[in-house]
């Protein structure tokens, strides 16, 4: 039997691999005191130094004011701004290379390497709740609005470790990313086996995230309408944060995802989350339904 463990690799993405080595350098060489500004700098806007309160406060996020970045580069923050979807694992993974650097003992624990996430914040514009159409997935976007509703926090999959069902393989393949669909390999590459997986829950990574409904700011819309509202889902450090009532801008960027019934019964069994008719659209020649799901990756009060 061989029981070695094999990491996908995703197919290149020249743009996206070029975009994660330039944010890498914002990161490494961005100096806050030479921003022309007339505010006072706050004390941990040096991403370097963020790192250490990160550590303190046991957090994985780090937070990135996007007027910064603009200076730094401005075609690099009009790439992550307009292909944030797209770009987005690639700056993750320059967030670990980052904090491996320079804090080799935070980005790994018992062996196992940490996962950490961008939140932006201070987007050029801030934008209504009808903003989230489906032309507009996949970008990084700022919108206004009053919680309504806020479910229990729960956990989805991020990255699943599978083994071969083949008793005279058992291969392991660790951290696949899930991307917010339930995803399996194609193939073992030690055996060829192309039907079924087992997802080993202890040796895979979890994200919190937590369903809220906001509605659009009264004065949006004339007296007579009614005002609109949509579901977020508030990620990591943003969960259980904020309460009904609050009045919150929020900066995210929506996923487009193909509804199947597998993926809805594993979000179901696994996560918990459940979606009404409201949150599916139709598209594409063939009537595929479609859903646009709204991560959050900063909120401001």
């Amino acid at each position: 039997m061989n029981f070695q463990k094999e990491i996908i690799t995703p197919l290149r993405d020249s743009l996206a691999e070029e975009v994660g080595r330039l944010f890498f350098g914002f990161l490494e060489y961005f100096d806050p005191h030479l921003i022309e500004s007339e505010e006072e700098i706050p004390i941990f806007f040096d991403y370097r130094r963020q790192i250490a309160v990160m550590i303190h406060q046991d957090s994985r996020t780090i937070y990135i004011d996007f007027e910064h970045l603009i200076q730094y580069n401005e075609e690099l923050a009009d790439v992550i701004e307009e292909q944030y979807s797209r770009m987005e694992p690639y700056i993750n993974e320059s967030i670990f290379q980052f904090i491996k650097k320079f804090y080799l003992y935070f980005a790994f624990k018992s062996g196992i390497r940490n996962e950490f996430w961008a939140s932006f914040y201070n987007l050029p514009e801030i934008r209504n709740i009808n903003s989230l159409k489906f032309e507009n997935s996949g970008k990084l976007i700022s919108i206004v609005g009053i919680i309504t509703r806020i479910s229990d926090p729960y956990v989805e999959l991020a990255f699943g470790t599978f083994e071969c069902t083949n008793e005279n393989c058992k291969y392991k393949i660790i951290r696949v990313e899930q991307r917010f669909l339930y995803s399996e390999p194609k193939i073992c590459t030690n055996c060829g086996n192309q039907n079924s997986w087992n997802l080993l829950i202890e040796d895979s990574i979890f994200s919190s995230f937590q369903k809220i409904r906001i509605q659009e700011i009264p004065s949006q819309k004339p007296f007579e309408y009614f005002p609109s509202t949509i579901e977020l889902f508030l990620r990591e450090d943003n969960v259980n944060l904020v309460r009904i009532g609050d009045r919150c801008v929020f900066s995210g960027t929506g996923v487009v995802l193909p509804f199947s019934k597998i993926s809805n019964q594993f979000s179901y069994s696994l996560n918990q989350a459940k979606f009404s008719e409201k949150d599916f659209l139709q598209g594409g020649s063939d009537k595929i339904n479609y859903k646009i799901k709204f991560i959050v990756s900063h909120l401001l009060f």
